[in-house]
């Protein structure tokens, strides 16, 4: 996988900063609204601020996902909270009705959602176990409601499975491009993949494990309020995948820490208070865990200009290997 345009300069941020002032009239958003950057991560996002107004504008990356891929992702979150199951943005129409519109700028296209602007904080630190408790309850409860509910017909979301993870086309590139890995580090880590895509294909995809999830649950796509209410954002990466992976990005740079088992005894405990927990599923904790270690290793490499990508690098790359070593002792 290439470096997604969003990090390759050349000018691009601000072309897409014309493409997010070009979108705002498909919305009505009156001329003279203070539009400023809040983050380039996989996409552009925007804080657009009108008399009376607060809202969040992002701008897609391109080549990641089709218009109708955006408008399941809006089609489900917006079921998610329209139901009452999750605290999620409210999608703001535009004029003619469109939750997700296209701009086009210098002759190229971009697709772009507006949002509902979530007052609160994200987690400047590793969560609390509480915290982690809620965060688990949430994503059973996002899971209880994705087994039940019934997706428009043209709905359309890519899949988190081995082949996106691994494949010849990962989604995110190949670990092997990681910042600073070494040929020996390098086979560790292909040791690694061939155990996981054994016990992974052992575990199955059956409905009972495997089903549309968040697939992005980490730190930075919470805001919380002064009352502990969480508030989850940015469902770009929701897909089908298995359950559990959920509890693995949530611990998302956070798979070294001292605390981790606690944090996953915290995301367990809350999980159990909405939907169980298998022995299976318990067996295949730490293989997801590793799996989504390696993917953000190959996600640094094709992300670039990424904040949490800058602040990361070769340091995580080299300690996913000492993970993977350890998980690698005690999974054959």
């Amino acid at each position: 996988m290439s470096v997604h345009d969003l990090s390759k300069g050349e000018g691009v941020v601000e072309q897409v900063t014309r493409t997010a002032e070009a979108v705002l009239e498909q919305y009505g958003v009156p001329l003279g609204s203070n539009l400023s950057l809040l983050e380039i991560s996989e996409n552009a996002t925007f804080v657009v601020e009108a008399p009376g107004s607060k809202m969040a504008l992002r701008v897609h990356r391109l080549g990641y996902h089709s218009l109708q891929e955006i408008r399941s992702e809006v089609a489900w979150s917006e079921a998610l909270r329209s139901g009452g199951f999750v605290r999620t943005p409210a999608v703001i129409p535009a004029i003619d009705g469109e939750l997700v519109t296209v701009a086009t700028v210098d002759g190229i296209e971009r697709s772009c959602v507006l949002f509902d602007y979530v007052d609160g904080y994200q987690l400047a630190l590793e969560p609390t176990l509480e915290q982690f408790e809620l965060i688990g309850a949430t994503a059973a409860t996002m899971h209880c409601q994705s087994r039940l509910w019934t997706p428009p017909a043209d709905f359309d979301r890519f899949s988190w499975d081995i082949d996106a993870c691994f494949g010849a086309a990962a989604r995110w590139g190949s670990y092997r491009a990681g910042s600073g890995l070494t040929p020996s580090e390098i086979l560790v880590l292909e040791r690694a993949e061939r155990t996981i895509r054994r016990r992974l294909g052992d575990y199955g995809t059956s409905a009972e494990v495997f089903g549309l999830i968040h697939a992005d649950m980490r730190a930075t796509n919470m805001i919380w309020d002064d009352y502990g209410q969480m508030t989850l954002i940015d469902f770009d990466d929701c897909g089908y995948s298995w359950f559990m992976y959920d509890l693995a990005c949530a611990l998302s740079f956070m798979e070294h820490s001292e605390n981790r088992m606690r944090l996953v005894d915290a995301w367990l405990s809350g999980y159990r208070t909405v939907a169980p927990v298998s022995a299976d599923d318990r067996a295949e904790l730490e293989t997801l865990i590793l799996l989504r270690r390696m993917i953000l290793v190959a996600w640094i490499g094709s992300h670039p200009a990424a904040p949490s990508a800058v602040a990361q690098n070769q340091i995580y790359c080299h300690t996913t290997v000492e993970l993977a070593d350890i998980y690698l002792s005690d999974h054959s």
